[in-house]
């Protein structure tokens, strides 16, 4: 015989997987599309999109970037990490995101990145991001960057870019040299 309690618990535990089996169109607010990893560190900047329960990109700027470490942690992107990685532009057109990034944009190199976004037959929403490689249109799968630290008393202060490779999922890649306005900070 269930008691008043029981009965609430099983109450409880029905709404709570039926809430769960209707996640995927609330949980999918928020995806990483792609990351920037640099060499000599071992965390990386990703780059996430806020999405709409239709899986519409969110509001009027929704890809954002952020600084991950290696244990998990994320945190805002420091000053230095602005001057590389941050979003300088982004253009919104039904489910699709044209976004500059100030690295390419920096250094005059025209590498828009179109995050696009749908939803797959199972309800989930999917992103992601594309961009010219070689002169084909291809899934971006990340970004690095490989660099030269100046640094201070263990902390860096400065970089100096000397390359950005960009891989496809294909695993197409494309390496830029760069070659003006390659320092960041002192």
């Amino acid at each position: 015989m269930l008691t008043h309690l029981s009965r609430f618990a099983i109450a409880a535990l029905i709404n709570s997987g039926l809430l769960a089996m209707s996640a995927p169109s609330l949980a999918n607010t928020t995806q990483t599309v792609f990351y920037v990893s640099t060499s000599g560190s071992t965390g990386q900047v990703n780059y996430d999109i806020h999405l709409n329960p239709d899986c519409s990109p969110a509001g009027a700027t929704p890809v954002y970037d952020y600084h991950k470490k290696a244990d998990g942690s994320i945190r805002e992107l420091n000053s230095l990490e602005q001057e590389g990685y941050r979003i300088v532009n982004q253009t919104l057109s039904g489910n699709s995101v044209t976004l500059i990034i100030n690295a390419f944009e920096d250094h005059g190199i025209e590498k828009p990145i179109t995050i696009t976004s749908s939803r797959l037959g199972n309800g989930a929403c999917q992103s992601q991001a594309f961009i010219n490689i070689d002169g084909d249109r291809t899934q971006l799968s990340y970004a690095h960057v490989d660099v030269n630290r100046r640094t201070m008393w263990g902390q860096t202060v400065g970089l100096q870019i000397l390359s950005i490779s960009l891989v496809g999922l294909n695993q197409q890649t494309e390496t830029i040299a760069c070659d003006a306005n390659c320092s960041y900070g002192l």
